[in-house]
C-alpha cells in the first residue's frame, strides 16, 4: 500500500492525521473508491462530482478540484492496476481538513457472488434524510452487515428496507435481467448513486436492452432470468445466490460486462 496525504507521498508507516480530527473522533467526512487500471483512474470525473455532492451535505470542506484530480492522477501512476480510497476529512479546531488517498492491492474476489438478505433500518429506504445517497465515512452498519452475511456463509449482504424492499449492496449496486429488460432500484430510495451502474446504465440500450428502475421486493429479483453486482471493486460481476434461490450467470450480465472493459479501454485511450 502507497498513502498521499494532502498529495504528498507518505510512508505508511509514519502517515497520521490528528486524533482530534471529526473523521476520527465523529466519523464525520466523506470516501470514494477509484479503480486505476495501468496507471488511469476510471471515471474519475464522474467520481469526484459524487465526493463533492457528499462533501456538501454532509458539510466536509474539499480541497481544490485540481488538486484532487491531480493527487488521484499521481496516485494512480503510482499504483498502475489498484484501488484509489479518497478519504476527506473535516479536521478539527485544532487541526485543518486533510485529504488521505489510499493506494491498495486490488482484492482477490470470486467470479460469481452469493449474496445474503439482511435488513437495513438505518438505510433511508425512500425517507427524506439529509445524508440519502452521501458516500461518508460513517459505513460502520454497511461493514456489519458484509460481516453478518459472510458469517452465514455468503460473500456480501443484500440490503432490504424496513419496507421489504431490495436496496443494494454494503459497499455495490445490484441489478437484474428478465426477458431482456434490465431492472435497478429507483435512486429515490436513497441508495447511493453508483458510479459503476450509471456507466452500465449508458451501456443498456447501446446493447439492445431496456432499462427500468422502481421499487422492489425480493419476489421480484427470484423471479429474475439474472442477478448482477456493480461496483468500482467487483465491476460487474453476476450472482449466482441470493438466500436460498439460486441464479445461473446469464448472457445480459456476460455482455454488460464485456463492455464495461471496452468503455475502460476506450477512457484510457482518451
Amino acid at each position: 500500500m502507497q498513502v498521499l496525504i494532502d498529495g504528498v507521498v507518505t510512508d505508511p508507516a509514519e502517515a497520521t492525521i490528528s486524533v482530534l480530527d471529526l473523521g476520527f473522533v465523529r466519523g464525520v467526512g466523506v470516501f470514494e473508491a477509484i479503480k486505476a487500471y495501468d496507471g488511469h483512474p476510471f471515471t474519475l470525473g464522474p467520481h469526484l462530482d459524487r465526493l463533492a455532492r457528499s462533501a456538501a451535505m454532509n458539510g466536509t470542506p474539499l480541497a481544490d478540484r485540481s488538486d484532487l484530480e491531480a493527487w488521484l492522477t499521481t496516485a494512480a501512476e503510482l499504483g498502475r492496476d489498484a484501488v484509489l480510497r479518497i478519504l476527506c476529512t473535516p479536521g478539527s479546531g485544532d487541526s485543518p481538513p486533510r485529504t488521505v488517498i489510499l493506494v491498495e492491492d486490488l482484492p482477490d474476489l470470486p467470479p460469481a457472488f452469493r449474496l445474503g438478505t439482511v435488513p437495513a433500518p438505518w438505510h433511508p429506504g425512500g425517507s427524506e434524510w439529509g445524508l440519502a445517497g452521501a458516500k461518508t465515512l460513517s459505513y460502520g452498519p454497511n461493514m456489519h452487515a458484509t460481516e453478518s452475511a459472510v458469517a452465514r456463509g455468503f460473500d456480501d449482504a443484500l440490503l432490504i428496507s424496513r419496507d421489504g424492499l431490495v436496496l443494494e449492496g454494503p459497499t455495490s449496486a445490484v441489478g437484474w435481467a428478465t426477458d431482456g429488460v434490465v431492472y435497478f432500484p429507483t435512486l429515490d430510495l436513497g441508495v447511493l448513486p453508483s458510479v459503476s451502474r450509471l456507466v452500465v446504465e449508458d451501456l443498456i440500450p447501446v446493447a439492445g436492452l431496456e432499462l427500468r428502475t422502481g421499487r422492489y421486493t425480493m419476489e421480484d429479483v427470484a423471479a429474475a432470468d439474472e442477478v448482477m453486482i456493480l461496483s468500482t471493486v467487483k465491476e460487474v460481476a453476476p450472482v449466482i445466490a441470493i438466500d436460498d434461490h439460486e441464479f445461473a450467470p446469464g448472457p445480459i450480465t456476460a455482455d454488460l460486462r464485456t463492455r464495461f472493459f471496452q468503455t475502460v479501454e476506450a477512457e484510457a485511450e482518451r
